[in-house]
This record gives C-alpha cells, structure tokens and sequence, in this order.
C-alpha cells in the first residue's frame, strides 16, 4: 500500500516550525549568555549542538501514519516547553531548567525521527532489481523521467572500459587466445596503441558476427578520451621469430624434385641453387634458412625466370 502522504507532510512541517521556535529562544539565551554561570552557558552551547543535530535529521521524504503522529506528538511537546519557558522570569535557574528540558525533548526527537527515518523511502520489488555481474559501469543514457511508470527501456549502460569490437575468420580465430598482444592503429586521430585480447566468442554467428566470423574484443592500453566511437586497425601477431633472420619474396622460394625448398642466387648472371628450410611467412615475405650452402644478407635471388 502507499504511504499516508498527509500525515508525514504535517509532521515534516510541524517539526520545522518548532526548530524554528527553538532557533529565536536560543538567541535570547545567547544575549543573557555573559549573564549566566558558566555551567549554565556550557549547558546552552550543548542545546545548540543537539538542535543542529535535530534539525539535520527532520525526515525530508513521506512516512507512513504511525510516525507522522510520533512526530506530531514530539512537536508538540518542544513548543509547549517553548510555552512555559516563555512564561517564566528569565533567570539563570529558570533558563537552565528550560535547557535541561530542552535536552531531553531533543533526546525524544531524535529517537523518533531515527524510527521514523527507518522506515521511510520508497520500496522497491526484488523483480524490479538489476544486479549487474561487473563494475563500474556507464550509464549513456536514461529514458525516463522522476515520476515516470517504471515500465519499458529505462535506461542503457555499457562497460567503463574501452574496448574494441571485431571480427575474424573462423581459421584465424583458432590462432588467438586471450591476453595475446595486439596493434591498434587509428589513422583518423594519429594514434598507435598496443592492447591486448580481452575475449572470444565460442563460436560463430554471435555478438553481431555473421555465421563465418567470430566475434571477439581487444583491450586497448591507456586509451584517450577522444578514442570511444574511432575506426581502427587492429593487427594480432600469432608468432614471431626469436631475433632477426634471413628472408626472402615467397615467389622466390620453388620445389625441387625431391620436395625440397631452394631459391636461386644471382651472382653476375650466374644463378645457383641453395636448398633452404622455410618458416614463418607474412606480407608476402617469407623466413629462410639455408641448409649447408652459402646464403648471406644482400644476395640476389630470382623471384621469376623466362
């Protein structure tokens, strides 16, 4: 059931009224304060201290009917005290009565108002609870208003981490794994960053793949503010040789008769064949090593012969 709206609001009111109250009797006893024992001054400065504390803790949402008659009841009470202060002489023994009552009036409020704050605020349905499994989170937009039904798209969040979508081939998805290095490049905002692969789909066809590609995400490494919504580039070195080694054009690597890879050296038109051990190839580029024969950096090699 809702809350009672009335009651609350009249004890709210009430309460802000009696502070009030409270506030200009506190100023009167600030002016007789050089009048009065120390013991009486240090009593009047706790009074002060305990309506501030009041006054920070007056309900500032709806509460239900029983509290907003606790309330009622607690305002009452300070402006009767107020009543009777008001009546009697202003002596010391008189204004040190009305403080100690005042203490013990504030005492009373606060207890109320700290049931009551218990049980105010708006309740919410487990069913109407989103837990989200990783944080923190952005919130890009909000589609509803205060007030508004609850109903619907209220709101759309995406990760506080950049990251970059992609997609590859199914053969090449089968030579990633997460936490590989990756290459970004941004040509539109001049930026060359390194990330690394922060997840792959287990299989094709989701998270807007088609059925022949495989949906996956890079972390990039310190990204600016001006990268979310860049295209980039993005290259994954699958393997890398150990150092610096001979390549050559892999048009210039052919087949012998027994299956072997060789390549031709031209030596002032001359050409002779060095049997090589082929590896890692990439950009049209290819690693060699030869096999018990000379090959050496700078040697030409015939890419094609008539």
């Amino acid at each position: 059931a809702p809350p009672e709206q009335g009651g609350g609001q009249l004890a709210v009111l009430q309460a802000e009224q009696a502070v009030k109250r409270a506030e200009q009797d506190l100023v009167d006893a600030r002016e007789a304060r050089d009048r009065l024992p120390d013991e009486t001054a240090k009593a009047i400065a706790e009074a002060e201290q305990a309506l501030t504390d009041a006054r920070a803790a007056l309900p500032r949402t709806r509460t239900d009917g029983e509290n907003a008659i606790k309330g009622a009841e607690t305002a009452l009470t300070l402006a009767q005290l107020r009543l009777k202060a008001l009546r009697e002489p202003k002596t010391s023994e008189s204004l040190s009565t009305a403080v100690r009552d005042a203490e013990s009036a504030v005492a009373k409020a606060q207890a109320a108002l700290a049931e009551t704050q218990t049980g105010t605020g708006v309740k919410v349905g487990a069913s109407s609870v989103v837990f989200f499994s990783k944080l923190p989170l952005r919130i890009d937009s909000v589609k509803v208003k205060r007030g508004d039904s609850a109903s619907g798209e209220i709101m759309t969040v995406s990760g506080a981490k950049l990251e970059v979508e992609a997609a590859v081939t199914i053969a090449e998805a089968k030579l990633l794994k997460p936490g590989m290095e990756v290459q970004i490049e941004a040509p539109d905002l001049s930026l060359n960053l390194k990330g690394k692969v922060s997840q792959i789909a287990e299989k094709p066809g989701t998270d807007g793949a088609d059925s022949q590609h495989i949906h996956i995400s890079v972390e990039p490494m310190d990204p600016p503010a001006n990268f979310k919504d860049a295209a980039v580039k993005i290259t994954i070195p699958v393997k890398s040789t150990a150092g610096d080694v001979l390549t050559v054009p892999v048009a210039a690597v052919t087949s012998g008769a027994d299956g072997s890879a060789r390549v031709q050296v031209d030596e002032d038109g001359k050409q002779r064949d060095v049997s090589v051990r082929a590896g890692l190839s990439a950009g049209g580029i290819v690693e060699v090593t030869p096999i018990n024969e000379d090959l050496k950096e700078g040697d030409r090699v015939v890419v094609a012969s008539k």
